[in-house]
């Protein structure tokens, strides 16, 4: 007599279904992890290059504070400030920073002056802004006109707010906070190096966040 062929019975089914969806479950768990992953990465990754960059920005900038090339030759034939260049030109915690270092031991708004080699004739003295707004978390770099230029840096502070380009997309990227601060061995005989902390989160992701702190010598001791 022919045997009758038996198959999976119907609890041995609902196991095997049952084992499979485990392990499908891991392994999706598993994809979706590693693609979260990926991506925090990535974020992280452009979040840094971000913050590296304006960092770089304002320590190149605030490096050439000061910077002219008639400088030695001015102080070596003795020449009055009052007619000379680059005395104009250096850095100075009292004009170049707000609020200012004597009344707040921090800074959010920078201005720098140097002279540009590489820039057309007529446009080589160039003065840049940063201001930091710490209520809209909006940076901007804001470069005053000649008539401008000469106003204190609180207006300039202020005209900046809501002029020149925004260095970073605050749709995006919220920049916590950005800082100037004299360093230790700066006093009354100049100001040797000046320190920045910049720090910058995810609109939609604050745990991803970036913190930068930089000393950025000067080229000339600033007078005060």
């Amino acid at each position: 007599m022919l045997k009758a062929e038996q198959g999976f019975s119907l609890l041995e089914t609902l196991v095997a279904m049952a084992a499979g969806m485990i392990v499908l479950a891991a392994l999706l768990s598993l994809s979706i992890s590693l693609l979260v992953s990926g991506n925090t990465h990535l974020q992280l990754s452009r979040l840094n290059q971000e913050v590296q960059g304006i960092a770089d920005l304002i320590s190149r900038d605030l490096q050439r504070a000061g910077f002219h090339p008639a400088a030695m030759t001015e102080l070596a034939l003795s020449i009055p400030a009052s007619n000379a260049v680059a005395p104009h030109l250096v850095f100075s915690p009292v004009r170049d920073l707000y609020p200012n270092p004597a009344t707040a031991s921090e800074a959010h708004c920078l201005r720098v002056k140097f002279w540009d080699l590489d820039a057309p004739s007529g446009e080589q003295r160039v003065v840049r802004i940063y201001n930091f707004q710490k209520n809209t978390g909006i940076l901007r770099l804001y470069i005053p006109d000649d008539i401008q230029a000469v106003l204190p840096l609180s207006n300039l502070c202020s005209l900046g707010v809501h002029s020149g380009n925004q260095l970073i997309s605050s749709q995006e990227i919220r920049v916590n906070q950005l800082s100037f601060r004299l360093t230790p061995d700066s006093g009354p005989q100049g100001v040797r190096s000046v320190e920045l902390a910049l720090s910058a989160a995810y609109v939609n992701r604050p745990a991803l966040a970036q913190t930068l702190h930089r000393r950025i010598l000067l080229r000339n001791r600033g007078d005060w």
